[in-house]
């Protein structure tokens, strides 16, 4: 997807005020154009990269731009996430870097994207949430009844990229823990998937 920048171009020897009105103008637009590409780059990584997902690749490809808009790279585990890199499937997206001039606008269609897919719902309260599914860490898809309509674990979704699996189970931790029971029935699935990160960054040294 082109910039502003790249766009404005076509507009040959405008004035710079008659450029900053037009970029107004289409401000909309690139936003939605954004969030499209955002989505389209999501669903093409695991069309590629995530076996079996079959009719579950828009679920995929939405819990991927859920987790993206967390952070998946750098930081540590009292800021996991807080590093510039993206996962492979956004770094086409603009700079490719969160810390980049345009990183803010990239991360907020990333996480309009999954917003999108989630409200396309006839009854708009479906939500994604932290599961567990086969002992594994997992993303959720809830109806509005709380009842979960389909699981991706973790490992299935981010293990070819073990940085990015062992941020995304630290976020979960620190979103859980507040909830006393929520963390009690979840914890055991943190604590496995985060050994079987740390497992997968080992083997890559």
């Amino acid at each position: 997807m082109d910039t502003w920048k790249v766009k404005s171009e076509a507009l040959g020897d405008v004035s710079p005020k008659t450029k900053e009105v037009l970029r107004r103008a289409t401000t909309t637009v690139r936003v939605y154009q954004r969030v499209e590409a955002a989505f389209r780059a999501a669903f093409t990584w695991v069309r590629d990269n995530v076996p079996g997902g079959g009719t579950l690749e828009g679920f995929y490809a939405t819990s991927l731009c859920w987790l993206e808009g967390k952070g998946l790279y750098g930081g540590g585990p009292s800021c996991p996430g807080a590093g510039t890199l993206r996962h492979p499937a956004f770094r086409g997206l603009g700079s490719g870097r969160r810390q980049a001039n345009d990183g803010h606008v990239w991360t907020a269609a990333i996480m309009a994207a999954a917003t999108s897919w989630l409200v396309a719902f006839p009854d708009h309260n479906h939500s994604l949430e932290w599961g567990t599914q086969d002992g594994d860490l997992a993303v959720s898809l809830f109806d509005g009844k709380g009842q979960v309509v389909h699981s991706v674990t973790l490992p299935a979704l981010l293990g070819s990229e073990p940085e990015a699996l062992k941020n995304a189970v630290l976020h979960a931790a620190r979103e859980v823990y507040p909830n006393a029971e929520r963390w009690d029935k979840l914890a055991p699935a943190i604590g496995h998937t985060l050994d079987v990160a740390r497992e997968l960054l080992a083997e890559q040294k």
